[in-house]
């Protein structure tokens, strides 16, 4: 049997055949149709979205079927499965961490309600940042702060932490500088986050901050804030503040801060 012989079958349909040798028996090799167009398609096809989504080929099922896997398994290895395909909470928790704050070198003792940043010059003070999402404009639920400091002198105080979701420094934001009493313009603030920081290291100091009023019970403020990061970004900004009189333990001890919470989709 010669290849390519056209057997007609019930509704125009077709096989074609290839000849497999001296013997002439053949097998069916792929279905068509009357107007010659493959029924099942070409395996090595590339999906294509204008035609596979109309009048499709038994091919064209698996290809889309077969690029909707691919997908589900992109996200699952990127560490992740979504509840809905755009939007709604997903399971990823993350640990952010902010720039690192050194202070002047100076030993002055800080004031109760004291910022403190690494200029006593407001306008010379620098935005300290972190990558909080994976995506863009992605809300976010920050849960706690773990602050971890190399000055001893904090050790057992009382500590406050600013968030923001849009640079604090920008347009003289900052109203007072290192060693000053807090002073700071509410564009972008999302909350604030307070704790104490912890004795017994020898090297520093560590705490755990948590959402808190800044009041003057320093009220509780829920287990986590819920926020968006800058817009069309994935960045937050911190501040420092003294909430009781410590002395640093020397100069240039420094201040980094961690975001810990969870991360919900872009809306």
């Amino acid at each position: 049997m010669a290849d390519n012989i056209t057997t007609p079958i019930p509704t125009s349909t077709k096989f074609k055949t290839h000849d497999f040798g001296a013997n002439g028996h053949g097998a069916a090799h792929v279905l068509f149709d009357s107007t010659e167009g493959e029924i099942l398609g070409t395996k090595a096809d590339a999906k294509n979205a204008a035609t596979d989504t109309t009048a499709i080929s038994f091919m064209s099922v698996w290809k889309q079927i077969s690029a909707s896997v691919q997908a589900v398994a992109a996200l699952i290895t990127g560490g992740y499965l979504l509840v809905h395909d755009n939007k709604g909470l997903s399971n990823l928790v993350f640990s952010a961490t902010f720039t690192t704050l050194t202070r002047p070198a100076n030993t002055t003792a800080y004031a109760a309600a004291d910022s403190i940043s690494d200029n006593a010059t407001a306008g010379s003070v620098t935005a300290l940042s972190a990558t909080v999402s994976d995506t863009n404009d992605d809300p976010i639920f920050i849960s706690e702060i773990l602050v971890s400091s190399t000055d001893t002198g904090l050790a057992g105080k009382k500590l406050r932490a600013y968030l923001f979701n849009s640079d604090p420094t920008a347009s003289s934001g900052v109203g007072a500088g290192d060693n000053s009493a807090y002073s700071q313009k509410k564009a972008g603030y999302i909350g604030s986050f307070m704790g104490w920081m912890e004795t017994g290291f020898s090297d520093g100091t560590v705490g755990r901050l948590v959402p808190t009023f800044n009041e003057t019970n320093n009220s509780p403020a829920g287990s986590f804030i819920a926020t968006k990061p800058t817009s069309g970004a994935k960045t937050l900004y911190i501040q420092y503040q003294a909430v009781e009189v410590f002395a640093p333990s020397a100069n240039s001890t420094s201040i980094t801060g961690t975001a810990r919470g969870w991360q919900g989709r872009a809306v």
